[in-house]
């Protein structure tokens, strides 16, 4: 069940960031808040392949994957679109929540922030605007 316990953690740490912007997570359905004004952090929890690190009794085994949180903007109005300033503070806030090192617990779960969270490239469309921050996790079993 580390799967379960590595998400129980970094959900409830994300659980945790001070911000006013709902926080959507994977499976979960959403419908923008004031018709678009406001944007929202989508979360979606990707696990890469598990590196077997011990054999025998007493099997070690080294979990990786991304906290990848979405700052989505779906305005119905153009001018609800905000200054790129806004979105990356925003980005910034996620950055600052999750600092390389931070190590978070849950159950059989401990998980260690790896890297220094990552803000992507503000992506603009005609009925959107996404800011992706991916954050690296690990934890060993």
């Amino acid at each position: 069940m580390i799967y379960k316990d590595i998400m129980a953690a970094l959900y409830t740490r994300l659980s945790l960031l001070n911000t006013e912007i709902p926080v959507v997570y994977q499976l979960k359905r959403y419908s923008p808040q004031n018709g678009g004004r406001e944007p929202f952090i989508r979360v979606n929890l990707y696990r890469n392949k598990p590196q077997r690190l011990t054999m025998g009794e007493g099997n070690v085994s080294l979990h990786k994957g991304i906290l990848q949180c979405t700052i989505t903007h779906i305005p119905t109005q153009a001018d609800w679109i905000k200054s790129e300033g806004d979105y990356l503070a925003l980005g910034e806030k996620l950055v600052e929540h999750f600092p390389a090192d931070l190590t978070l617990w849950h159950g059989a779960a401990q998980v260690r922030i790896t890297h220094i969270p990552e803000i992507g490239t503000i992506f603009s469309e005609p009925s959107q605007v996404t800011l992706p921050v991916s954050i690296y996790w690990q934890a060993d079993q």
